[in-house]
């Protein structure tokens, strides 16, 4: 029994072939292209790879990674700087509150409660709002 031969393109080169019906697979004689046969019918399968499309994928997925660690950087920033505000707030009343017992106690000492209660306030003020977090930086 005669084999059968199916006329085919090369999809890489357009090079003639005569490829016979019972092969799984061949290669073209003029590049070397895979083809796989199935069933009795022709399927190819190009495999052409953009190397430099391949290669800003990936750049673009290593950037995306790094904007996402930076995010996760800054809102980790953000919520400690909270917790330091609402510290600050609470230590301020708590002095507030005595230095009103201080004053009606002890008069002579409240003279200079007053005076660390005034430092920690300014300090601790201007050591907040120089750790504040910052915004995310806008693309141009």
């Amino acid at each position: 029994m005669p084999v059968k031969v199916v006329p085919l393109t090369c999809p890489n080169c357009g090079g003639r072939l005569e490829i016979p019906t019972d092969l799984k697979q061949c290669f073209c004689t003029y590049c070397g292209t895979r083809i796989a046969i199935d069933d009795g019918s022709v399927t190819i399968h190009v495999h052409n790879y953009d190397e430099a499309e391949l290669r800003r994928i990936e750049l673009e997925n290593e950037r995306h990674e790094q904007e996402e660690r930076e995010e996760a950087s800054r809102a980790k920033k953000r919520k400690v700087w909270r917790i330091a505000l609402l510290a600050y707030i609470a230590i301020t009343l708590l002095m507030a509150a005595i230095s009103g017992a201080i004053k009606s106690v002890l008069p002579v000492v409240y003279d200079g409660v007053s005076t660390l209660m005034a430092i920690f306030l300014i300090v601790g003020a201007i050591a907040l709002f120089l750790q504040r977090p910052g915004k995310k930086a806008k693309r141009g």
